[in-house]
């Protein structure tokens, strides 16, 4: 039995919840529920959201991440997959030494 990687799109949003689920699952049986909480992605509305970002090439996903507070700063491609680096600037604390 081999195994088929193949680009994934809008029909894989599904498998792709499951699979974050069953990880959600796999780590609150093993007390590490810091990592992702202990709720399963699918029934997180801004999860599920980003899930059906990564399901394309239609911008979904930067304007998610645009939406809260990061800012594109390069694009770069790995083949014929198009990336995007974002970031996001945080305040100065009180008191931190430049």
């Amino acid at each position: 039995m081999g195994v088929r990687v193949r680009k994934g799109g809008p029909q894989d949003v599904a498998a792709v919840l499951t699979m974050f689920d069953g990880a959600v699952k796999w780590l609150v049986a093993r007390g590490s529920e810091g990592q992702w909480g202990s709720a399963p992605f699918s029934s997180s509305a801004a999860r599920v959201e980003q899930a059906r970002g990564w399901a394309g090439d239609d911008g979904a996903l930067v304007r998610y991440y645009e939406s809260v507070g990061f800012t594109p700063t390069e694009r770069f491609m790995v083949d014929s997959w198009p990336g995007q680096l974002l970031e996001c600037r945080l305040p100065p604390r009180q008191g931190a030494v430049r």
